[in-house]
């Protein structure tokens, strides 16, 4: 709503409902306002126009055009989508790795309790049958009270063998988005992955990582975000327009409509070394971006060297494991036929039986270390630690393609 005298509105016959050829329908002021312009058509002073009250209902609209800052914001848009499909996809690598690992320490701690009850098994059966030597006086009271306490030695074990087997398979269930006392049946896995991998395949292959893509695709969003800051000295178009009604009263206000439009190219001059200084802190953001991914890269091929010799390592003492316990396998079953025959002690018995649990215990620790390290080094070579190691390369080379 506005007052205000303006000689246009009583010149205009859309206000005074005729042509100015009608001088009976103006109004008695606007008459006399007529008469006095004279042959000129001259204004009259605004003084001596009669002030009137309009009410103005109107919708108005600005767009403003600058096609370096569309073009980068939208390039910004793509890069950061890219960006986001990348950190998923590191992001569910991480947590397949972590999911097999817990996967594999149940497995674990599962073979630790079957091997504590079939080591508390022969244990008991050794004891019978040094009962059995000792009541046809073959040997003595200490031998078989050795033997018993062999087989209680072994009980506190297994227990915490199965509270830790409780305590995984709670980690796991909640690490898969279960509750931690649902039931699991674990299929153990069967044979591990003891292919070599080639170093210098492995660090190329590290290079397109989704988490180093990711800071590569950091870097060039910053610097399309670089090029908006920058489009702010960069002439745009502004267009305006705008559309509405008015009236002299309210309930008139439908009856007359008016609009306008403008358009202006607006040349930035100087904003006092805001966008500059804008443009400025973005830089120092790109330089740190652009030295944090050089940094992460380093990490990377550090992350596969170690990784690689972690599971060489383990592939090495898995192999040592498994002829350790093969070994002590035909060691105790030697002894124990000795032993029943009258050839060897007591102690030789216990000794082998410690060894060959000793063997299997190793053997067990370091097949989840073989099958976890190659888990990790699927991850750090960029692959889903899902894929079997003999497809990493196709399918990371085709991914990178």
């Amino acid at each position: 709503w506005n007052r205000s005298r303006d000689p246009s509105f009583l010149l205009d016959e859309s206000f005074s409902g005729t042509s100015m050829s009608e001088p009976t329908s103006l109004s008695p002021e606007a008459a006399g306002i007529l008469e006095e312009l004279g042959p000129l058509f001259s204004f009259p002073d605004p003084d001596d126009l009669p002030a009137q009250s309009f009410w103005r209902a109107s919708l108005s609209s600005e767009w403003e055009l600058n096609p370096f800052r569309i073009v980068n914001s939208l390039s910004a848009v793509k890069v950061r989508l890219r960006q986001h499909e990348a950190d998923l996809v590191a992001e569910q690598h991480r947590i397949a790795e972590e999911t097999i690992r817990l996967f594999h320490e149940v497995s674990l701690h599962r073979e630790r309790v079957a091997a504590l009850d079939a080591e508390i098994q022969a244990r008991e059966e050794f004891l019978d049958i040094t009962r059995r030597r000792f009541r046809l006086e073959l040997s003595t009271e200490l031998d078989t009270l050795r033997a018993a306490v062999s087989v209680a030695n072994l009980r506190p074990g297994s227990r915490r063998a199965r509270k830790d087997l409780h305590n995984a398979a709670a980690r796991l269930n909640l690490t898969m988005g279960r509750e931690p006392l649902s039931p699991l049946t674990i299929v153990p896995v069967e044979s591990v992955e003891t292919a070599p991998v080639d170093r210098d395949e492995a660090l190329q292959l590290a290079g397109e990582r989704p988490d180093l893509r990711s800071l590569g695709l950091q870097v060039t969003f910053l610097r399309k975000r670089r090029g908006v800051e920058r489009a702010e000295q960069r002439p745009s178009l502004s267009l305006g327009g705008s559309y509405g009604y008015v009236a002299r009263s309210a309930g008139d206000l439908g009856d007359h409509d008016y609009w306008s439009a403008s358009a202006s190219l607006v040349v930035p001059l100087f904003d006092g070394l805001l966008t500059k200084g804008r443009v400025q802190e973005v830089e120092g953001t790109v330089a740190a971006a652009e030295e944090a991914e050089r940094a992460a890269r380093r990490r990377a091929r550090l992350d596969v060297t170690t990784t690689l010799e972690e599971r060489e390592a383990a592939r090495e003492s898995w192999e040592a494991a498994t002829l350790t316990l093969e070994a002590a396998d035909r060691a105790l079953e030697q002894t124990t036929l000795r032993y029943e025959l009258g050839q060897l002690g007591f102690l030789d018995v216990l000794n082998s039986q410690a060894q060959r649990f000793d063997a299997r215990r190793n053997l067990i620790q370091a097949r989840y270390d073989l099958l976890v390290e190659t888990a990790s080094l699927k991850r750090s070579l960029g692959s889903d630690p899902l894929l079997p190691l003999s497809r990493v390369r196709e399918h990371r080379t085709g991914e990178t393609r």
